[in-house]
């Protein structure tokens, strides 16, 4: 992929060097670069990040895996508590040393948008997975077409997670 322009690329190099993330925001700030898609706002699904483990893992590791979900869905009712943002915020900060609170500020809004950000309960968007899918079997490289998406999760530990104990 060619730059659109050597100062961008020198920028963004710093800007990843210097461990600041999240880089499409301190980049952003430039002259140089538009505003970037999303994924939702190309596609109408589309599953982003997830958390994965084989499962075989999963079935002997039963325990540690719900307590992980349980954990997971703890911290996403805190972030998106509003009483909590600027501890939040200060948190980030504090991971990422050099970050500006602006930037900080920015990131908090992207990952909390309510149709880009982290899905509030973590649930999976089936729809989303198989658009996933198929640009995988569209343009990964080797080709391969995937066609149910049921074989690649399984809510078991996710349900478990979510029960009333």
């Amino acid at each position: 992929m060619a730059w659109p322009s050597e100062a961008l690329s020198d920028r963004l190099n710093e800007t990843v060097t210097e461990g600041n993330w999240p880089w499409w925001l301190t980049v952003s700030g430039s002259i140089f670069v538009p505003k970037l898609a999303t994924a939702l706002s190309v596609f109408k699904h589309y599953q982003g990040g997830v958390a994965a483990v084989r499962r075989d893992w999963a079935k002997t590791h039963r325990y540690e895996l719900v307590g992980f979900i349980r954990g997971d869905l703890t911290a996403l009712d805190w972030l998106y508590d509003p009483d909590n943002k600027a501890e939040a915020l200060q948190i980030f900060q504090n991971h990422l040393p050099g970050t500006s609170a602006d930037i900080a500020a920015q990131s908090y809004d992207v990952l909390l948008d309510p149709v880009n950000g982290f899905p509030k309960r973590a649930e999976i968007d089936v729809e989303g997975v198989k658009v996933a899918m198929e640009i995988r079997g569209q343009y990964g490289e080797p080709r391969k077409i995937l066609s149910d998406p049921a074989r690649y999760y399984d809510l078991t530990y996710y349900q478990a997670a979510i029960a009333k104990p």
